[in-house]
């Protein structure tokens, strides 16, 4: 994603045509949690301690 590559997230917003830049916090935001969640996937979730 552009944001990735430090383009400022005001101009992706208008890239996509969005009028507002929560709305494209959204996505970055929704992408960054399916990344994180895939590499827990991948990688195994650490064990529990306490469990």
């Amino acid at each position: 994603m552009a944001v990735d590559k430090d383009m400022p997230l005001n101009v992706v917003q208008e890239i996509l045509g969005h009028e507002d830049s929560a709305t494209t916090a959204i996505y970055v935001k929704a992408r960054e949690k399916r990344l994180a969640a895939e590499a827990a996937r991948l990688y195994g979730e650490p064990e529990d301690p306490k469990a």
